[in-house]
């Protein structure tokens, strides 16, 4: 089974992203509210994708991307974000950055970049 960490300090989006990849994919999901706890989370357990917010209460969504890019490269990362202009190159393991909450286009980018089992097809 596949794995992902999904990264926001707001619950709501977080239950959102969370209930809506479970009823399309066959995976896991790891939840984490902010970088201490997506790093944490990291170091102990095996994770196959991230879905990350930008802006954390304790820092930012590039806290993240710079310990995948020095600790576990090979990990891909979503950043979903509201009205936020990403000043960095988007380079790998960043898969893409998803401006407004759009969460139809980040569904999109899931299945085209994972390959996690889907339940049901669009």
């Amino acid at each position: 089974m596949n794995k992902v960490l999904i990264v926001d300090d707001n619950l709501a989006v977080l239950e959102i992203i969370s209930e809506s990849l479970n009823e399309i994919f066959d995976l896991t999901i790891s939840l984490a509210t902010n970088v201490e706890e997506a790093i944490s989370h990291l170091k102990q357990n095996e994770i196959d994708f991230i879905i990350c917010d930008l802006e954390l209460p304790d820092g930012n969504g590039v806290d993240v991307l710079s310990y995948l890019k020095e600790n576990k490269p090979k990990i891909p990362l979503i950043f979903f974000t509201g009205d936020f202009t990403f000043q960095h190159p988007i380079v790998f393991p960043l898969v893409t950055v998803i401006n407004n909450k759009d969460y139809e286009k980040l569904f999109r980018e899931v299945i085209k970049h994972s390959s996690f089992t889907q339940r049901v097809f669009y």
